[in-house]
């Protein structure tokens, strides 16, 4: 009997623990939004990623390709980056090689290594 309390009292904390966790991040989501509206281009990319891999919210690529591509277009190298990927694996938008490789330069020439590394690694094919 004593056991099953242990375990019991552990799960109610997971579950605690986990409750935590998703206000926290719905609460984090909030924030960067509204600093991703007022034009932040590392807030913009963050959320981003944030669609892209469902953090918080419902996954959506046509939504995480928007929001790279409002930080990639003032020039915040990361976001090129994944906006090249977005281009690349039609994730929210057509696939595209010629629009892939053109985001993946952008962001190499300010010298983002993923970026750089991506491109060396394309030309090896």
């Amino acid at each position: 009997m004593k056991k099953l309390m242990v375990i019991l009292s552990l799960l109610n904390l997971a579950i605690l623990l986990t409750f935590l966790y998703y206000v926290h991040l719905r609460d984090a989501n909030r924030v960067l939004h509204k600093s991703a509206e007022r034009g932040n281009a590392e807030s913009q990319s963050g959320l981003g990623l944030i669609y892209k891999y469902g953090l918080g919210v419902e996954q959506s690529y046509a939504e995480a390709f928007e929001w790279f591509r409002k930080a990639a277009e003032q020039g915040y190298a990361p976001a090129q980056w994944c906006l090249g990927m977005c281009y690349e694996r039609g994730e929210g938008v057509e696939q595209n090689n010629a629009e892939a490789i053109f985001w993946y330069r952008k962001s190499a020439e300010q010298e983002f290594i993923p970026a750089q590394r991506h491109l060396e690694m394309k030309n090896e094919e």
